[in-house]
């Protein structure tokens, strides 16, 4: 999945994203803004960090998203600010305290999973 291709999900509604070994730009990710039926988003081997996450913060619709490690403090830091998040799974380099920090006093949070190993302990 390149840029284009998100562009075109966007015109789709999308309530349902996995995103694998994909890349967006900065310039990419601006498409996730326009996903207004957006409830998933899960990422395996994404990076999106920066100005890319930036396009998720204040999503209207975003419930539940996951990470494997390509989304910094900062990137959390916007993702936290989906006032409907219920569920957030965080595994390898993004369960770490700059991501527990960014969803700490989330109001509708109801399930976080951390796993910085992916196993459950």
């Amino acid at each position: 999945v390149n840029d284009d291709a998100l562009a075109r999900l966007a015109k789709l509604p999308v309530e349902g994203l996995l995103l694998e070994h994909a890349r967006p730009s900065d310039a990419g990710a601006v498409a996730f803004q326009s996903m207004t039926k957006l409830r998933v988003l899960a990422l395996s081997h994404v990076t999106l960090g920066g100005p890319a996450a930036a396009f998720l913060k204040d999503h209207p619709t975003l419930e539940s998203f996951s990470s494997d490690g390509g989304i910094g403090a900062d990137g959390m830091a916007d993702v936290a600010t989906c006032k409907k998040l219920k569920h957030v799974r965080l595994m390898h380099g993004a369960a770490h305290d700059g991501s527990a920090a960014a969803l700490a006093n989330h109001p509708a949070l109801e399930v976080v999973s951390l796993s910085p190993s992916n196993t459950y302990g």
